[in-house]
């Protein structure tokens, strides 16, 4: 039976946790891990050193099968989790190191998710997906199964990915895939079977169907490239900067920081400063545009 409590859990040094929580068969915990009230930890868990997961946390939810009879699936959390309250992570999910959660966030099974990723509060993960590492969910994601998202993508709030093309009969069923440093922007919808290239950049409130090629720009229902993202500028107080690539602005906490070498991959040109020396223009760049013009999205009605 799914939820056979009252188990002492397996504990490294320094381990504890609050009032009202209660542990499945099997389950491991490193050291220095910190767990809150009322939290409830399924069976065959296993939990790294210096995790701390929050209050009224559910890690190893049992999935249908497990009502049926079937054994649990196992699950793990690496180490240095910070899995916030009211989170609810399915059997059968192996997160690495970092993970990082907000409030009520909600990861189905059989999900691989790599190190350093930050899933935001209210994110639905529908399970079978793969994430890699330094993966960045804003709040209120949906990810539908068997998405797919490369290393160092962002998905900023509402973006929602689907992967039935005929709901609800479900007779094909094709997952999105997110290249490594793609960019999606807030309520963008994927269709199934969308992909996006390294570097990609989709605006806010955008349809995808079908590929976006890499270091493109593109916006729209259905959404089309506009431009190469290498030749988008913005202002930075009385500076014009390229925007993109982003890494080249964006550092904390990313290994490329304390590594001038890093390797981004082919067509990455680290572009910084004024793309003319004129602040008002893009001169004589051909195709240049400001990224104010271009990042806009018409409200489509949805």
């Amino acid at each position: 039976m799914p939820f056979e409590y009252g188990h002492a859990p397996e504990a490294g040094r320094d381990c504890r946790w609050g009032p009202g929580t209660t542990f499945g068969r099997g389950v491991k915990l490193g050291d220095r891990v910190v767990i809150g009230a009322g939290t409830v930890i399924g069976d065959h868990v296993t939990i790294g050193d210096d995790a701390h997961i929050g209050n009224h946390v559910i890690l190893a939810e049992p999935t249908r099968v497990a009502y049926a009879g079937a054994e649990p699936a196992p699950t793990t959390i690496g180490a240095q989790a910070i899995i916030r309250s009211g989170t609810v992570i399915y059997s059968g999910v192996q997160a690495g190191d970092r993970l990082e959660t907000g409030n009520y966030a909600t990861i189905r099974e059989d999900s691989r998710i790599g190190t350093r990723v930050r899933i935001g509060s209210y994110c639905d993960l529908q399970g079978q997906l793969t994430i890699g590492n330094f993966v960045s969910l804003h709040s209120n994601v949906h990810l539908g199964q068997f998405t797919v998202i490369e290393d160092y993508a962002w998905l900023f709030p509402y973006v929602i990915t689907i992967n039935d093309r005929m709901p609800p009969v479900f007779f094909e069923e094709l997952g999105v895939h997110i290249g490594p440093y793609a960019v999606v922007g807030a309520r963008t919808f994927l269709h199934p079977g969308a992909r996006l290239g390294r570097h990609a950049v989709v605006a806010a409130n955008s349809v995808v169907e079908g590929e976006i090629p890499d270091f493109a720009l593109a916006k729209g229902d259905p959404a089309k490239k506009v431009l190469d993202c290498r030749k988008v500028f913005a202002r930075k107080g009385d500076e014009v900067i390229r925007a993109y690539p982003w890494p080249v602005h964006v550092k904390r906490d990313y290994p490329w920081a304390d590594d001038p070498d890093f390797a981004f991959g082919p067509g990455f040109e680290a572009i910084t400063g004024s793309p003319t020396g004129n602040p008002d223009s893009p001169g004589t760049d051909p195709g240049a545009r400001c990224v104010s013009d271009m990042l806009r999205t018409p409200d489509q009605g949805r």
